[in-house]
């Protein structure tokens, strides 16, 4: 017994796609460049702004990396 194999119609190839990216597609690389930018010209200011926890797991994350 033979399956019927169900294939798209092809359509006709459009210049453009026609579709427009979510809001948050630029919305969410904006903050995560303007704070990478902020490290790399003042990396004074993300120790202070960093919890302790936090700077105390990075720390243990980093000596973890370079030991490998």
């Amino acid at each position: 017994m033979r399956a019927h194999t169900h294939t798209r119609p092809t359509a006709p190839a459009t210049g453009a796609a026609g579709t427009r990216p979510p809001w948050w597609a630029l919305a969410l690389p904006l903050p995560a460049f303007a704070v990478l930018l902020v490290l790399v010209l003042h990396p004074a200011h993300a120790h202070t702004a960093v919890d302790p926890a936090i700077a105390q797991l990075l720390h243990r994350a980093g000596l973890l990396v370079a030991a490998h």
